[in-house]
């Protein structure tokens, strides 16, 4: 109905599908693992891709929100968990460093 493709990035630790429209990844749906407390519910988050992930958290705090969890580096990029001065809570992403 809505045209996606899905791209299953799971690596046998968790289950993970991306939603793809005209090969461009948009979304993702993963699996709670049972490496969570079971008190962890079900639960959406929303991502923004950006250039540094450094800088741009950098910018929320000067902004008036708030680092929830630092960045770290994933196989998928460098990441970041803040809060908007609201505290509104999304994910800041920027792509993997190239491999020299």
């Amino acid at each position: 109905m809505f045209g996606y493709e899905y791209g299953d990035i799971g690596d046998g630790r968790f289950r993970y599908a991306t939603l793809k429209i005209g090969g461009s990844e948009v979304g993702g749906i993963g699996e709670l693992d049972s490496s969570l407390p079971a008190e962890v519910q079900a639960h959406w988050s929303v991502y923004f891709a950006v250039e540094d992930t450094d800088a741009a958290v950098a910018a929320v705090s000067g902004l008036g929100g708030a680092t929830v969890r630092p960045a770290w580096d994933s196989p998928y990029g460098r990441i970041a968990v803040v809060a908007d001065g609201h505290g509104a809570v999304f994910s800041l992403i920027s792509a993997p460093a190239e491999s020299s």
